[in-house]
């Protein structure tokens, strides 16, 4: 019997070891040179003005949309399609969650939805880049500069995707990411946000360390918290950073040998993301109308999938009583996640198609 295979295959090595281990000898516990490091690092890579490390993707969201002073009274509009942190953030920050449908060919927040949801009180949309697919923000920023609302691009799994040449992040008033152990680059837990905006780094830095300005921690006079990312996080991050193009270049050949492997299948269809123009999937998401028995002759065979979460109006305290969300509801009943991650081996994809084709033999 071949050995079980993990959804998610990560194998961390003698040299993220040795980079933790430089931070704790060198006594760079808290944030510091470190993680100050890292941010100008991801400056760099992602071309843009200003990163701000934070300890979870989620943070990084509640930060940026109180930088933009979102608060209670204001409506933020959200892909109903998502990881229930885009939403709980906006409810963390004392604002009011607005659910728009999704997209029925790539599970994106649907722009005619987002349209239809606009009030006086709308401060925020927030596009989620779901397994690195990028939203149309072209329509999403056009329907924002007409109404004068903010855009915060929710880009936890779609670092170093891009759409016409800009990277996913970069596009909109602020970009939020996220380090955590299922993302394209890790530091076990941690996340940052980017923004172009002097004055919006400002006011976002508030909320990072009790709204203290550099290193002057004796006034405190607005309110702020503590949200900052370890340097021993950091150097983990900063070391799995120099190996950006190879990662990137393995997530995108796992893609393309499911692909490959998939091509005709009838029970099992990948949901597809255009590596040409520059959207890197870090999972390999797949529908099926026969989910719950595809599953199960996946866990016979000893391969661990997961399925989607449920749609946030699922979720009572998102509810909302009086809205359809036809095109979720497809996502929700039909999308898993097969064996995939930065150190899957081929032997292994070629183990899980073998598999599917079984499965495909017994319909």
């Amino acid at each position: 019997m071949n050995d079980p295979i993990q959804w998610w295959n990560l194998n961390l090595r003698g040299d993220h070891l040795k980079s933790l281990s430089g931070a704790f000898l060198e006594k760079k516990l808290s944030y510091g040179a470190i993680g100050q490091k890292l941010e100008r690092r991801l400056e760099s890579v992602l071309l843009t003005k200003h990163c701000l490390l934070t300890t979870s993707g989620s943070t990084s969201l509640l930060v940026a949309l109180k930088a933009l002073g979102v608060g209670p009274g204001d409506e933020v509009i959200v892909p109903n399609r998502t990881f229930v942190a885009t939403a709980n953030a906006v409810l963390m920050a004392g604002a009011t969650v607005r659910l728009a449908d999704v997209s029925l060919d790539r599970a994106l927040l649907d722009p005619a939805s987002v349209e239809s949801l606009i009030t006086k009180k709308t401060k925020v949309i927030l596009p989620v880049h779901l397994n690195g697919r990028a939203c149309d923000m072209t329509r999403i920023l056009e329907i924002a500069r007409n109404h004068g609302i903010f855009v915060v691009e929710d880009a936890a799994q779609a670092f170093m995707s891009s759409l016409r040449d800009k990277f996913l992040g970069t596009i909109g008033d602020i970009g939020c990411f996220s380090l955590g152990v299922t993302k394209f680059m890790t530091s076990g837990q941690g996340g940052f946000l980017i923004t172009g905006s002097d004055a919006l780094i400002k006011n976002a830095k508030k909320y990072i360390f009790h709204s203290a300005q550099g290193e002057d921690v004796r006034h405190f006079n607005e309110l702020g918290f503590n949200f900052r990312m370890s340097d021993l996080l950091s150097s983990i991050a900063l070391f799995d950073l120099e190996q950006i193009e190879s990662k990137k270049n393995k997530y995108i050949q796992n893609y393309l040998n499911y692909k490959e492997g998939l091509r005709g299948f009838k029970s099992v269809r990948l949901l597809e993301c255009d590596i040409l123009k520059g959207e890197v999937p870090i999972w390999i998401e797949v529908l099926s109308r026969q989910r719950e028995s595809f599953c199960n002759h996946l866990k016979e065979h000893r391969i661990e999938s997961v399925k989607s979460y449920p749609s946030l109006h699922r979720s009572e305290y998102l509810s909302s009583s009086n809205s359809k969300f036809p095109n979720s509801e497809l996502f929700e009943t039909d999308e898993l996640i097969l064996p995939c991650g930065p150190d899957v081996s081929e032997s292994q994809i070629l183990q899980v198609l073998e598999v599917i084709s079984s499965f495909e033999k017994r319909l």
